[in-house]
């Protein structure tokens, strides 16, 4: 039910091995060395991965990049040096299942903020504070943060023009879609000056470059002289015809389910025989469903660890290397890189404790000194002796203004709120990790 090359072994080994071999065909992939083969290679081991990664992954940004590979197989030219693949153009249904994905993670978003109830989006209040509450703002983030609300507002418009309006047009006629590349690309990019979301953005910007055409192309840069293709396309194998068209019949048919059941009916309500091929597909994540910032977060709270090795009488913090916690250090821009433990540490505070056990076994790893847990954070407090007990102290961050900033410094405020977790211990008995009942408790 897990598919992954990790059952064969699950070292550390293997899962280097996983990392560099996943590099590698990413390589051959770019230098354009039998691309179908590398985007294969591409696909199984990211699948692997992300199959083994549980809480780490599975976010729609991982989806997104195993759907985009299985469908490029398609897209993508034969042979071992293909150059620009004029002797195999792809298939009107490869480009048509890439802005079908292109579709649906555009429009969907957009479809899904009217349809969750989040007041903000339908007041244009859905971005006041946006920049401040995302996962990882950046230092242009922190500056627009300081704009005025009609700014906001017409933010919020501008989404719906291109997620609603702009993201229908992916499906239509040949001008339609070109004028809806440049809003779509308009909007990646000023998610990209001011939050980093990974490899999201990149991912969608691709994409929309496939609303274009080579004759679309040479209109923008007249020197621009694509090779002329072949008149008679070569003929491609019956069985090679007929498994790409069971495939994309397949994903256009489960990708169909979820579309229907975000628009219109939930997909649990559906009959057992049409969810069946959902089920027996999902594992592979290469079908997916897509809607992005449904609803807004409009507190900021974070997580921290730490230590004592005094039975509580001094507390030391550990220090993280992406997310907010020097008050005067700047949001840092640091996409495609996702680094998925301060990502899912956001992610964590939306929930309860006991719905995200990595933060009691990453404090239950630092008190047992484990470096590879260690190397998490970019500042160890304890670097001779691992602590006796860790706790999780729940803080409030927010901007500073621009007078702040010029007379402190500091680009963030916070004030410590509650507990995320009780308080563990290592019990000198026994040697067991135990919860301390006096101090910290579930956060809601």
């Amino acid at each position: 039910m897990v598919p992954s090359i990790l059952w064969a072994n699950s070292g550390p080994l293997a899962l280097n091995l996983l990392c560099w071999g996943g590099a590698l065909a990413a390589l051959l992939l770019l230098f354009n060395i039998w691309p179908r083969m590398s985007l294969f290679l591409c696909w199984l081991f990211y699948l692997s991965y992300v199959s083994t990664a549980r809480s780490f992954s599975g976010f729609q940004s991982d989806g997104l990049m195993l759907e985009s590979a299985i469908l490029a197989i398609f897209l993508a030219p034969r042979g071992l040096r293909p150059g620009l693949g004029t002797h195999s153009p792809p298939s009107k249904m490869a480009l048509f299942m890439m802005r079908w994905l292109l579709f649906r993670l555009v429009f969907i978003s957009g479809m899904v903020k009217l349809l969750s109830g989040d007041v903000s989006w339908r007041t244009f209040a859905a971005m006041n504070d946006y920049y401040v509450n995302c996962p990882f703002p950046t230092w242009i983030g922190w500056y627009v943060q300081h704009l005025p609300h009609p700014f906001h507002a017409a933010t919020v418009l501008f989404t719906f023009f291109v997620e609603l309006f702009c993201g229908a047009l992916v499906l239509f006629r040949r001008r339609d879609r070109i004028f809806a590349f440049f809003p779509i690309l308009l909007q990646q990019i000023g998610i990209l000056l001011t939050a980093n979301y990974t490899f999201l953005n990149y991912s969608t910007i691709a994409l929309a470059f496939l609303l274009l055409d080579d004759r679309a192309l040479q209109n923008f840069s007249p020197r621009l002289r694509m090779p002329p293709t072949l008149e008679e396309k070569p003929a491609v194998p019956r069985w090679r015809t007929l498994g790409a068209g069971a495939l994309f019949t397949c994903l256009l048919y489960i990708t169909g389910i979820w579309v229907f059941g975000t628009l219109v009916f939930p997909p649990e309500n559906l009959p057992r025989w049409m969810l069946a091929p959902v089920e027996w597909t999902y594992a592979f994540r290469s079908a997916n469903s897509y809607g992005l910032f449904a609803v807004m977060t409009h507190e900021r709270k974070q997580i921290e660890f730490e230590g004592s090795d005094d039975g509580g009488l001094t507390w030391k913090a550990y220090e993280f290397k992406w997310q907010p916690q020097k008050l005067d250090v700047p949001p840092r821009f640091m996409a495609p890189h996702l680094p998925r433990f301060d990502w899912n540490l956001w992610f964590a505070v939306l929930g309860r404790w006991a719905e995200y056990p990595f933060v009691l076994q990453a404090g239950t790893r630092l008190m047992e000194g484990e470096p590879t847990v260690i190397a998490l954070f970019a500042r160890n407090p304890f670097p001779s002796k691992p602590p006796l007990m860790v706790r999780f102290p729940l803080y409030r961050y927010k901007f500073t203004d621009l007078k702040t900033l010029r007379a402190t410094g500091n680009y963030w405020t916070r004030e410590r709120v509650d507990f995320y977790a009780p308080t563990i211990f290592k019990d000198p008995s026994d040697g067991k990790i135990r919860f301390l009942p006096t101090e910290g408790r579930p956060s809601s």
